[in-house]
């Protein structure tokens, strides 16, 4: 008999205390993280003194994601690597957690499963296996094209470095991994691949399957592009004179991806995990542009652009009309008598300060709040939280803080969680009929340096001048 635990977190350092030959530990651990080498003799070192501590069985857990990450995520020497290190700790169990987008993760899942088989297996003759077996006449091109999705996520598990986690989780910025000139050779692989398939002598049920798995890739590859432009448009810092064509081009990309991304799980969410992209928490620099635009520019193309991007374009617009209504609550973050309720994911390394400028904190990940406002709403006002942070102050590297603002009522809730921006982050709302009060919750990953929170509630109708 065995009772089998999961070593994780707070708990995925192998015990200095002698364990119960009972316990079955499976130490979980995203080991795509073995494109660093540091993370390498991390886990080794860990797996080593695990099957020392006591234990007859010892087993390994790892992430292969997957649909809940925004861009192919595949380093096939990270996955032998970490595989063969798994045997060579005298480990049993292995399991993975995957929730495929096969387009992308297949040869992965195929390539893991035969090393589990046989750990001395020659890994570049399987993937030739696979490929060939996959894309037939354009298995030379598409081999081309993992190569440089592998050399993304080498180069971001050595950013990560020996601590890092299923980094890209749900994360936006997971589009970004892959540069611009990995995207570019992806892309040109892709155009040589259809090339030969479409060049090929005879036209036979093996090609005629191939062509379709290639098709899958292909528009998956569409829909990851398609994403990551909106993720660009989001994170560009406009002058004054590009404002509003940064909001058209914002307006444009997102809707193109939403589209798309509909249309792509129509024709292949069957065959694996819908895609689900548009869902992960993301920048609206809506609000803040608007804003800005409004203290110079002509209000009426403003709003013509408002009248194109319902709700979100129009609700940034009559709050940016509106952004000097009275504030109706604001929390300083750096005053001493401030109450903020702190969960701080488990660390030595958490620094919490409260200066001048506001509270820094510093930590794997952690949440500031529920902070409730004690006010009173109407259905229909619009409502203009507001968030200052100093992330050039904060000197931590990929930090990310994330605010979600939360209406309540009688056995509901309702809620919209926004990707902070670097100094100023405006989440616009407009308060539902059933709605009794509200919060605010700040979210972070690396750690936030929060200044000051306001809401502010303006009541419709809204001028149509400041």
């Amino acid at each position: 008999h065995a009772i089998g635990s999961l070593a994780y977190m707070q708990t995925l350092r192998a015990p200095t205390i002698k364990l119960r030959p009972e316990i079955f530990p499976w130490v979980c651990v995203d080991r795509i993280g073995y494109g660093s080498a540091e993370f390498i003799a991390q886990d080794r070192a860990n797996l080593a003194a695990w099957a020392k501590s006591g234990v007859k069985r010892l087993g390994v857990y790892d992430y292969l994601y997957g649909a809940d990450v925004a861009s192919p995520r595949v380093n096939f020497t990270a996955l032998v690597g970490s595989l063969r290190a798994t045997h060579t700790a005298g480990a049993t169990g292995w399991y993975a957690e995957a929730y495929p987008l096969w387009a992308f993760d297949a040869p992965k899942l195929w390539l893991a499963a035969k090393i589990l088989e046989d750990k001395h297996a020659d890994t570049n003759a399987l993937l030739n296996k696979w490929f060939a077996a996959a894309y037939g006449p354009a298995a030379g091109s598409m081999r081309e094209a993992y190569t440089h999705i592998e050399s993304g996520w080498r180069r971001d598990a050595q950013i990560g470095g020996k601590d890092a986690f299923l980094r890209h989780f749900r994360d936006e910025r997971g589009a970004l991994v892959l540069s611009d000139g990995e995207v570019a050779a992806i892309s040109a692989s892709l155009r040589s691949a259809q090339d030969a398939q479409i060049f090929a002598v005879r036209q036979t049920p093996s090609l005629r399957r191939q062509a379709w798995r290639l098709q899958q890739f292909a528009d998956t590859w569409e829909l990851y592009r398609s994403y990551r432009e909106a993720v660009q448009a989001r994170q560009v810092v406009p002058a004054f004179e590009a404002r509003l064509a940064a909001l058209r081009h914002l307006t444009a990309v997102e809707s193109a991806y939403a589209k798309k991304e509909s249309a792509f799980n129509r024709v292949w969410g069957a065959y694996g995990m819908p895609v689900r992209w548009s869902t992960f928490p993301a920048e609206n620099p809506r609000a803040q542009w608007s804003e800005r635009y409004l203290v110079e520019g002509d209000p009426a193309p403003l709003e013509a652009w408002a009248k194109t991007d319902v709700p979100n374009g129009w609700l940034a617009y009559r709050v940016a009309q509106q952004s000097e209504a009275p504030v109706a609550h604001r929390h300083d973050f750096s005053s001493p008598e401030a109450k903020d309720v702190l969960d701080l994911a488990p660390s030595a390394k958490n620094k919490v300060d409260r200066l001048g400028a506001g509270l820094r904190l510093i930590a794997p990940a952690g949440k500031v709040g529920p902070v409730v406002v004690p006010v009173a709403l109407r259905a229909g006002q619009l409502v203009r939280l507001q968030l200052w942070t100093w992330a050039e102050r904060l000197d931590v590297p990929e930090a990310q803080v994330q605010i979600t603002l939360r209406f309540k009522g009688p056995g509901r809730s309702s809620e919209i969680t926004q990707v902070c921006q670097a100094r100023q982050t405006v989440v616009p709302a407009m308060v539902p009929a059933w709605a009794t009060s509200l919060e605010y919750e700040i979210a972070f990953t690396g750690g936030a340096f929060i200044q000051e929170a306001t809401v502010q509630l303006i009541d419709l109708p809204a001028s149509p001048a400041r």
